[in-house]
């Protein structure tokens, strides 16, 4: 069964397992979220575990309940038995199964996990939506293209040749990139799917996932939804490690530790060093002009209140509700922009192409 094993390196120690489904999505949220209900009935952990492998129909998926609960079995913790399986488990469900048994609030840290899962599934599901259209409609319109340049452009050409007209310029333009396309659209292809494999292999290592992330949050929108996404993911999670009973400082840390965006992580960081010292999370946080203003304020009354853990869900929810509205805007105003554009663009090939033809016909009637 050689084939159906894969190794992970985790700390000084090569951990090998059976090949195993992620911990991540509604899926595996709604799992967490039967386990938290079975502990809390006072059913074992091993046991909670074997049963929740009974009922994964994908092998993957059974496998990896399966190995957890024979981790567990043979005395590791729940939480270090998630941090052994490397990349197979989200580092947001390992921190907080974490917390959840260092204050012994294990299901209730699991009901919570699970939420979290299924709703980052939801806005993730949301996103992918909302962009379905204009990339359906780009897709569609570049194989449009393609076929026009690479069947139809050479009978023109051959039709301006036979006749002998005058071509204007956008009409020579359009000839010569058909005939490279002819000519060389083979070597394109070959080309485009080496630098797309090189793309990819680069894109999920563990420097080109930091780089390509810091990347997209350069890009004008797309680097504020995935600011907004980050904001509410981090309040989200130290909230429920408040309320769980960590430090704030020891919540910072895990928080930056689970954050898979850079930016973030680099400000969880900032915020744990200067409460260390001292500060105030209010007076840390405006110093950081990357925690939006509403986050501030936030904080502001849940530590004047007493209520932090309470003010930071309800930031959560409120970036939440601002990422869906903006989507929503901007999509709205992506749709016709990406229609005018792919009009305009077919219509001016089709057009280019008809302009040698309108020249004729006028020397004809002359």
């Amino acid at each position: 069964m050689a084939d159906q094993r894969a190794s992970w390196h985790v700390g000084r120690q090569a951990l090998t397992v059976p090949r195993l489904a992620r911990l991540e999505g509604a899926e595996q949220g709604r799992a967490l979220q039967q386990c938290a209900l079975l502990l809390e009935s006072g059913v074992p952990l091993v046991s909670v575990l074997d049963l929740r492998a009974s009922l994964e129909a994908r092998v993957a998926s059974r496998a990896l309940w399966t190995h957890l609960a024979r981790t567990v079995e043979a005395g590791t913790s729940l939480s270090v038995a998630l941090r052994r399986l490397g990349p197979r488990a989200d580092p947001f469900v390992s921190g907080m199964v974490d917390a959840g048994e260092q204050s012994g609030e294990l299901p209730a840290m699991l009901e919570r996990t699970g939420a979290t899962l299924i709703h980052r599934a939801d806005t993730r599901q949301a996103v992918q939506r909302a962009l379905s259209y204009p990339v359906a409609v780009l897709g569609v319109a570049a194989l449009v293209m393609v076929a026009l340049l690479w069947r139809v452009v050479p009978l023109f050409a051959e039709l301006f040749a036979s006749l002998g007209v005058p071509l204007p310029w956008p009409t020579r333009v359009l000839l010569e990139t058909g005939a490279l396309l002819n000519r060389w659209g083979a070597a394109g292809v070959a080309l485009m799917a080496a630098a797309t494999a090189i793309w990819w292999a680069w894109r999920h290592s563990r420097r080109g996932a930091r780089a390509w992330r810091m990347l997209l949050g350069r890009l004008p929108f797309v680097g504020s939804v995935l600011q907004q996404t980050a904001v509410a993911g981090a309040c989200r999670m130290l909230a429920m490690l408040l309320k769980a009973g960590l430090p704030l400082t020891d919540a910072l840390a895990v928080t930056a530790r689970c954050s898979d965006e850079p930016a973030a992580r680099l400000a969880l960081l900032g915020l744990r060093r200067a409460v260390a010292r001292g500060d105030r999370l209010r007076d840390a946080l405006e110093r950081d002009r990357w925690w939006p203003p509403l986050v501030v304020q936030c904080v502001a009354v849940g530590e004047t209140t007493g209520r932090l853990d309470v003010l930071l869900l309800n930031a959560a929810d409120s970036c939440d509700r601002d990422l869906r509205h903006d989507l929503a805007r901007h999509l709205a105003l992506l749709e016709p922009v990406v229609m005018v554009l792919v009009g305009g663009v077919v219509a001016g090939m089709v057009l280019s192409l008809y302009l040698p033809l309108f020249s004729l016909m006028q020397t004809m009637g002359r």
